[in-house]
C-alpha cells in the first residue's frame, strides 16, 4: 500500500492518502473546497473545468475502447451493470431528496463518531 500526502493548492488543506495499486496519476477533488486536483509525480495542480471535461472524455473513451476488445470480461460486466450515465445537471436520482431526509442525515452525522462511522450509518 502506497501513501500520499497530497496538498489542495486552492485552499491548503492537507491529506494523507493510501492506495493499492502504483498511480502514476491521481485525479480527485479536495475533501474541503471540492476543487478538482490533479497529483503528478509529487506535485498537486488545480484542473480547470476545460480540462477536467477532456481528462473525463479520454477516460470514457479508454473503458469503452476496453469494453470492445474485453466485452466478456468481469470487468465489462461489472462496469454495464454499475454504469449510470446522465447529462450535466440532469439528476441522478429519480426522487428528490427530501427535508426529512437531510435532517436525518444531519442527526446521524452529529451523533457519529467519525466519518467512517457516518458513512456506515448510510
Amino acid at each position: 500500500m502506497s501513501s500520499l500526502r497530497i496538498q489542495c493548492p486552492k485552499c491548503q488543506a492537507k491529506a494523507e492518502l493510501s492506495i493499492d495499486a502504483e498511480a502514476e496519476m491521481i485525479l480527485l477533488n479536495c475533501f474541503k473546497c471540492k476543487s478538482p486536483i490533479l497529483y503528478f509525480h509529487g506535485e498537486t495542480t488545480l484542473v480547470d473545468e476545460v480540462e477536467m471535461g477532456k481528462i473525463q472524455g479520454e477516460s470514457m473513451k479508454a473503458i469503452e475502447g476496453f469494453l470492445k476488445t474485453h466485452p466478456n470480461s468481469d470487468e465489462a460486466e461489472s462496469f454495464k451493470n454499475n454504469s449510470q450515465t446522465h447529462e450535466v445537471g440532469e439528476p441522478v436520482s429519480d426522487h428528490p431528496i427530501s427535508e426529512e431526509d437531510i435532517a436525518d442525515l444531519k442527526i446521524d452525522l452529529h451523533y457519529s463518531e467519525d466519518v467512517l462511522d457516518f458513512l456506515k450509518k448510510i
